[in-house]
């Protein structure tokens, strides 16, 4: 799984939560160290995601917000105009542009900061 599918992933799992997970259990679910984890939750908050930390024994983090996947793709200035075009589209072209949306989404988190 490359880079970008993984943080598209780690932010659904994220959403999925309804309770604070810590970088080490993310990590074993995706089969990746604890420290990737981290720099993964790092470049998440680059793109918009907002995190909050909990402390304790049991800390974590929980997901407090994300970007759309049409905003990760082409933006916050084009996100509506996105939108709106799949949602009027038609059977394989609205596939087609949900799948060509999250290619370019990938793309997006894949970039450096």
């Amino acid at each position: 799984m490359k880079k970008g599918e993984r943080l598209l992933k780690e932010i659904a799992y994220f959403k999925s939560l309804n309770s604070s997970i810590s970088a080490t259990e993310v990590g074993e679910y995706f089969g990746v160290a604890k420290n990737t984890i981290q720099d993964d939750i790092d470049r998440l908050k680059y793109h918009g995601c907002i995190f909050e930390a909990t402390d304790g024994r049991s800390g974590g983090y929980i997901l407090k917000s994300a970007p759309s996947v049409e905003r990760l793709a082409v933006g916050w200035d084009k996100e509506l105009l996105l939108k709106q075009m799949i949602e009027e589209a038609k059977g394989e072209n609205k596939d087609l542009l949900r799948e060509m949306t999250e290619e370019l989404a990938i793309k997006t988190l894949e970039k450096d900061k």
